[in-house]
């Protein structure tokens, strides 16, 4: 998102609704674990290999590190890095992440790069990411409008708020939801 979108009211409630789309996009449906990790190494390991057939020289550091190390989104953004936009468009081309590869649809290069990290950088477990939450609410959660509606509030107004639904994933996202709820009361009331 632009800078200005991501600063003012509007822009701030679609990102948060973004993010919480992205969260369900990315939640695990494994009623053990809870984490990706299988996937997450896949995808990487396969970005190595497209990498070695395009770049051998270029990327040779990403190509031989091992995939811990190659799936941390800074690494990963470092190295891609040293593409030029061109290449970086055949990459994301040959993994098929854009349409189309010709040299006149020119794409951002922060764009391809942000792409290809969002497809292969590892992202922290639910429980690792729960368990950096505070179990009361923060002063950031307290004093967001999007999130705590002021007492005149009018029905036509969208909240990013979560949703407590009859179908769960797994009991984990059911305890999830209920935990991100309660956080939410114990700030409104």
């Amino acid at each position: 998102l632009g800078k200005s979108m991501r600063e003012d009211g509007v822009g701030k409630l679609f990102r948060q609704q973004l993010e919480m789309l992205i969260e369900m996009e990315n939640f695990s449906t494994e009623s053990t674990t809870s984490y990706k990790n299988d996937v997450d190494e896949t995808h990487v390991h396969t970005l190595q290999k497209v990498c070695f057939k395009l770049f051998p020289s270029k990327l040779e550091e990403f190509v031989y590190a091992g995939v811990e190390a190659a799936s941390k989104r800074e690494f990963l953004v470092q190295e891609l890095g040293k593409l030029d936009e061109e290449e970086l468009q055949t990459l994301c081309y040959t993994l098929r992440l854009i349409a189309s590869e010709r040299a006149n649809d020119v794409i951002d290069r922060e764009y391809l790069l942000s792409l290809v990290a969002y497809r292969h950088a590892s992202r922290l477990s639910e429980l690792e990411s729960l368990a950096m939450l505070p179990i009361f609410p923060s002063e950031e959660l307290l004093w967001d409008v999007n999130k705590i509606p002021p007492e005149q509030q009018t029905p036509s107004t969208v909240l990013a708020l979560p949703k407590l639904n009859l179908q769960f994933l797994t009991t984990y996202d059911y305890l999830l939801r209920n935990f991100k709820l309660y956080r939410l009361e114990s700030a409104h009331g």
